[in-house]
């Protein structure tokens, strides 16, 4: 990622990085991102394309990644006492809680010592609050706040919504899949996302009630919504 000892990852070099080792490898995999500066803007290069999905990360952006199952990124500018950035700093997302706004809050994994022979790698906790300019902050940190998220994608093949078990039909069986699957008595939809139902990017409860609507002919058919 051509990172400088002096200046650390800017965010164009990160994601350009994760494309080149993506393409490298040959990786079935998409990078697409939230950031104050690029916005919906896309960067591209010779290895790929990362797309731009929103000038500020958002707090319900992120939750959907996460609940997709995404590698999340989140990227920190730090403040001075006057306010002003003086730096940044990368933070692996490992999961979150959301009780409703005012009562949200990330999981993630950082080195804390970066300056140390080795390192601190190790996992923390802050909630999530929001800035009058609707940037958001991690509390638990020293002065902060979020100004990208970057996220990798597994490019899901052809699949039919609403499919759960895979058979290639749209049957009873499905909703009995969607049913056992919460229960931890069935893996998850392979894809998971032939489990969504209804086009809303999760798979929940709600989409065996779309299911059992639609085979008795009182809802619309299964459909895929734009899960990025």
């Amino acid at each position: 990622m051509n990172t400088s000892s002096a200046d650390g990852t800017s965010d164009e070099i990160m994601i350009k990085g994760k494309l080149k080792l993506i393409d490298e490898l040959g990786l079935p995999w998409e990078v697409h991102f939230q950031d104050d500066v690029y916005g919906d803007n896309d960067i591209t290069t010779p290895s790929g394309t990362a797309h731009g999905e929103g000038t500020r990360p958002d707090w319900d952006w992120i939750e959907r990644q996460v609940d997709l199952g995404q590698d999340v990124e989140i990227g920190i500018t730090w403040l001075d006492s006057a306010g002003n950035p003086k730096g940044g700093h990368w933070v692996t997302l490992e999961g979150k809680i959301d009780f409703g706004e005012g009562a949200r809050g990330f999981w993630y994994r950082h080195d804390t010592e970066q300056d140390s022979t080795g390192g601190t790698d190790s996992s923390h906790f802050s909630w999530v609050t929001m800035r009058p300019d609707s940037f958001l902050v991690l509390e638990n940190e020293p002065s902060n706040y979020i100004d990208i998220v970057v996220a990798e994608s597994p490019i899901v093949g052809d699949f039919i919504p609403g499919d759960a078990n895979g058979d290639g039909f749209l049957l009873a069986s499905d909703v009995t899949y969607l049913v056992r699957y919460p229960k931890g008595i069935n893996p998850p939809p392979d894809p998971l996302l032939a489990g969504d139902a209804n086009g809303d990017c999760q798979v929940i409860g709600s989409h065996v009630t779309f299911m059992v609507r639609y085979f008795k002919g009182l809802g619309p058919a299964p459909h895929a919504g734009n899960c990025r």
